[in-house]
């Protein structure tokens, strides 16, 4: 019992009545049974376990195959190795079990914002992010087990067969749509039992509360001939739909605790946690990895040696930074650091992003917009995994679209989702600042309309950016980020398909869904932009260089091709060009990134990755 009878369950809370006792006691039971809910949020039984103390105390071991980096593709590998258990291996994860906010919906943004992340800012550019602190976006990654998958929105929406076809037209022999369509059914199929578990990714429907908006939004789409799917993937030019995510029973399930926790009893599966990788060693020719340093807890180096392969897994902004700091790079760009030359490759080149595009409408406040008992929704989660809580406010209501409907391709060129801001939800918009670095007059500008106003943003992303940005070292400290030059913006073709989108949303003014609820376009102050006449095509070019930011979709820093073109990095095998026995298996490899969310094509290549091992090794 958390109270002694006759004393008041809630510190420093005095009540008119007295109790005898048993009120009190009633009271300090639901509370007990609150406090353990919340432990139980996120049970620790859930996550591998910390093999780090044994390491700072026995020192280690060569192992078969250390996994570098314990995000959405390296779980996925050091899983599916592991399931040889004649093979040993070591995944050495930066970060810690990601916290218990992880596991809820509602807080993703707040993630991105906390130490469960990695934080960049991007350089500025002058056409793009003008709208936030130093006309610079900032940029977040998952710095926990899961990786992005345990902070991002949960979405999972595969790759397209025209991005992979792509992929192996351009060299990348093997990664065509129809050779990788087996890994992304072997990633989402129930597999193994209770005795033998084995990894694989967790997926249900997303489900809404904020039915009210999505009615509205889809009953407009609708006005617009636009389709609602069972499922992505089919062939109209436009549709909608509720997405996949990976999340069940009320908690998030990222690879790191549907791949690795479920297979945490593995005896030849060591997970080292805060484990932060310097430096890999090769031999005299550089043709081999021989060792991998790393630093744990930040208070002591240390290295394991590499018995067959390393897979580098820490995505694409940190697998090039540390591939460049340990020689393997632009021969100029490490010169300058003196960096000593391993292999001359154009590492951290390449770099994309869906670039995303805000716009902002208002609308009278609706008779909901008070929302229902805060309490309720609480103790309905923490005691039972359902509710508000549990789900996503529009159930991740995303629309495909494609601009040019006469072209025979199937691919959408852009995809748009929204977030509604109920009038007076000020902490929503303060955090949604804070995350992406927005200017406090814009921000003060929108709490302003808040007082009055339901406000809702419909963000549009690009699906496939001309634009090309780079990742480049600071230092030759491992310690300090890298320098992103994100090149948002910087080919004139992705802003006519930016203008088309916005073409695409001021067409939804016109129906009668939205001019019943009387929305509005929010004109949002900008002195640059106002000496053009709103909505013309100028304002709106100017206005893309404002309100241009990051969809969270990083790829192509590592280049996988043709082993003899020489602007890749890794060849089909995802072997670094000039070492044997160093893959990378991330985002980074993407020759293009895929047209929707990254995360499923993410862990398909965690999946295709391992196979290829197990085909060399076995």
């Amino acid at each position: 019992m958390l109270f002694a009878s006759g004393t008041s369950a809630c510190a420093g809370h005095h009540c008119s009545g007295s109790s005898v006792g048993a009120v009190n006691t009633l009271v300090s039971l639901l509370v007990e049974g609150i406090l353990s809910a919340q432990c139980n949020i996120s049970n620790r039984t859930l996550w591998p376990e910390d093999y780090a103390e044994q390491a700072l105390n026995h020192g280690l071991a060569g192992y078969d195959f250390v996994v570098i980096g314990g995000g959405s593709a390296g779980s996925a590998v050091a899983s599916r190795l592991s399931e040889n258990s004649n093979w040993s291996v070591l995944l050495l994860e930066a970060g810690d079990d990601p916290p218990q906010e992880s596991e809820l919906p509602i807080f993703s943004s707040e993630l991105l914002n906390s130490k469960a992340a990695y934080h960049y800012t991007v350089e500025a550019n002058n056409v793009s992010c003008k709208a936030f602190k130093n006309n610079q976006c900032r940029w977040s990654r998952g710095n926990c087990l899961g990786g992005t998958g345990s902070i991002n929105g949960m979405v999972y929406v595969e790759g397209t067969p025209e991005n992979h076809d792509l992929w192996c037209s351009q060299g990348s022999k093997g990664w065509c749509y129809d050779e990788l369509r087996q890994f992304y059914t072997k990633a989402k199929t129930p597999q193994g039992n209770s005795s033998h578990p084995l990894g694989y990714v967790v997926l249900n429907p997303a489900n809404a509360t904020d039915m009210e908006f999505v009615e509205l939004v889809t009953s407009a789409w609708d006005e617009l001939k636009q389709n609602r799917l069972t499922q992505f993937g089919d062939e109209n030019y436009l549709h909608y739909n509720f997405a996949n995510v990976t999340f069940a029973n009320g908690h998030r399930w990222s690879t790191g605790k549907s791949y690795l926790g479920k297979v945490r009893q593995r005896p030849n599966l060591k997970v080292i946690k805060n484990a932060r990788v310097t430096k890999l060693q090769f031999d005299k020719e550089h043709e081999k990895l021989l060792s991998v340093e790393f630093v744990v807890r930040e208070k002591r180096t240390m290295k394991v040696q590499v018995n067959k392969e390393a897979i580098l897994s820490a995505g694409a902004l940190e697998s090039p930074k540390l591939l460049m700091l340990s020689g393997i790079g632009p021969f100029s760009h490490l010169r300058r650091l003196n960096i000593p030359l391993r292999h001359n490759l154009p590492v951290g080149r390449n770099l994309q992003d869906h670039v995303v595009l805000n716009l902002y409408f208002k609308m009278p406040p609706s008779p909901s917009s008070s929302g229902s008992n805060d309490l309720d929704g609480i103790y309905e989660y923490l005691m039972h995994g359902t509710g508000p809580l549990a789900s996503f406010a529009t159930g991740q209501l995303t629309a495909y679209l494609k601009t040019d409907k006469n072209t025979t391709t199937t691919s959408k060129n852009m995809h748009s989702y929204l977030v509604a801001m109920k009038k007076g939800s000020f902490q929503q918009l303060e955090l949604s600042a804070q995350v992406s670095g927005l200017k406090d007059e814009l921000k003060d500008f929108l709490r302003q309309q808040l007082e009055q106003h339901d406000i809702f943003v419909l963000y549009i992303l690009l699906a496939q950016p001309k634009s090309r940005g780079s990742i480049k070292l600071k230092t030759s400290s491992s310690k300090d980020p890298p320098i992103i030059d994100a090149g948002y913006l910087t080919q004139t073709e992705d802003k006519l398909i930016l203008m088309s989108g916005i073409e695409y949303a001021l067409n939804l003014l016109e129906t009668s869904s939205f001019r019943e609820r009387q929305i509005e376009l929010l004109r949002i102050p900008l002195p640059e932009c106002d000496g053009y006449q709103f909505k013309s095509l100028e304002y709106w070019y100017c206005f893309m260089e404002y309100f241009s930011s990051t969809g969270y979709h990083f790829a192509g820093t590592i280049k996988m091709g043709a082993k003899e073109d020489n602007i890749t990095c890794v060849d089909p095998e995802l072997r670094v060009k000039g070492v044997r026995n160093l893959r990378v298996a991330d985002a980074s490899i993407m020759p293009r990134v895929t047209s929707h969310n990254t995360n499923a094509p993410t862990i398909m290549i965690g999946e295709k990755a391992a196979d290829m091992i197990w085909k060399q090794w076995a």
